[in-house]
């Protein structure tokens, strides 16, 4: 433990009545609070880096994901969980639609997907069709690579859940 300096007020006498700002004994008093007090106030002064995926330690960000409730996969990169982390929020107000789709693909793999579904009028004039279907195209350049299983997760846990999907990765040379 660092020796009390009794050479410098104390920043606790900011708060106190005036009549007690000037007595020497008080400040050397509250000295000893701060020495006490410093540790867990540098500790809520770097609180907010808790709850920041782009900065935090990874092992906080799993729990900062499960705390949002978003699973993440071990395999993907480090940036990846904390892109996906990041925008938890966002999906979730997203969830079901294609915008909060290409979203999570986008935070999983860094390339914005092509996400086709088909019009009113198409589902109308096929009453055959019961299901309705959309297809996910993502162009990734050869020297990147997809983990398509994972991929389909992130569409499973995305999409509505009474629609059907087809995923095409075609490799862009």
């Amino acid at each position: 433990m660092a020796a009390i300096d009794d050479t410098s007020p104390s920043y606790l006498l900011d708060y106190l009545p005036e009549i007690y700002q000037q007595d020497p004994f008080i400040g050397r008093f509250l000295r000893i609070f701060e020495e006490v007090l410093a540790p867990i106030e540098r500790m809520l002064d770097s609180m907010p880096a808790y709850f920041d995926p782009t900065v935090t330690r990874p092992d906080v960000l799993e729990w900062l994901a499960g705390w949002l409730g978003v699973s993440l996969d071990e395999r993907w990169p480090l940036i990846r969980r904390r892109v996906y982390v990041r925008r938890a929020s966002e999906l979730f107000s997203l969830r079901g639609t294609a915008r909060g789709l290409s979203i999570a693909i986008e935070a999983l793999t860094g390339i914005i997907p092509e996400i086709t579904q088909p019009t009113v009028a198409e589902l109308a004039n096929d009453p055959a069709q019961r299901q309705f279907r959309f297809r996910v195209t993502l162009h990734t350049p050869d020297s990147v690579t997809i983990d398509r299983e994972a991929l389909e997760r992130a569409i499973e846990a995305e999409k509505p859940a009474f629609a059907a999907y087809a995923l095409e990765i075609v490799r862009a040379d």
